[in-house]
């Protein structure tokens, strides 16, 4: 004979999905969003695929990406204003110096 299915089972994970459901809603954002990486990997790994507080987990390690990223791409914008900057500008002085520098050699060559 065969294993017959327990015709009360959908009812356990009923309940124990309505048990996960209300945990999760009483899981504030802040609190999540304070957790190291190590303290959020271990509450991560508390849940399976399917419930929400993994869900969550994850969006959670994806925005803590995407906060590291768009600070990375801040600061290499700033990085680059600066250098492109001071490059204009040393660019500017070098060829006011130039400028100067050939006026000054032509003047005493055409005087003579």
């Amino acid at each position: 004979m065969g294993v017959v299915p327990d015709p009360f089972a959908y009812r356990t994970r009923e309940t124990a999905k309505n048990l996960k459901r209300e945990s999760f809603e009483g899981t504030p954002e802040a609190e999540l969003e304070q957790l190291t990486a190590k303290e959020l990997a271990l509450w991560h790994s508390k849940y399976s695929p399917e419930d929400p507080q993994y869900l969550y987990a994850s969006y959670e390690w994806q925005r803590r990406i995407t906060e590291k990223t768009i600070q990375a791409a801040i600061t290499t914008a700033k990085q680059q204003t600066t250098a492109g900057t001071r490059n204009t500008l040393l660019s500017f002085v070098l060829g006011f110096i130039t400028s100067v520098f050939l006026t000054i050699i032509q003047s005493l060559f055409l005087k003579q």
